[in-house]
């Protein structure tokens, strides 16, 4: 991540540690785009960021039967839901604020 890179110079204090942790995210994420690429979302990686988005496809909403809590309470908020409820995996939606 770019964030990392400018505590990882080789003058820099800790610089084995903040490339192992940067080492170790990028590790994590590259597990987890082709799970979200096979569930049938679109994933997205920010640049300069350990997190990974998804761009939520109509027809993943349709497949399980999402559409009608999407248009209430939007498709990322019910995509979350839906993946807590039947995959046990947790993720944050996008459209609402995290840290309050």
């Amino acid at each position: 991540a770019v964030g990392f890179e400018s505590c990882t110079g080789a003058h820099a204090p800790h610089a084995s540690y903040f490339a192992q942790v940067r080492d170790a995210y990028k590790a994590r994420r590259a597990l987890l785009l082709p799970a979200i690429a096979a569930a049938g979302l679109v994933p997205i990686v920010p640049h300069g960021a350990y997190f990974v988005m998804a761009r939520i496809p109509h027809a993943f909403l349709a497949a399980h039967g999402l559409e009608a809590k999407a248009a209430e309470v939007g498709a990322d908020v019910a995509v979350a839901s839906h993946l807590i409820a039947t995959a046990k995996v947790a993720c944050i939606p996008c459209s609402r604020p995290f840290y309050v």
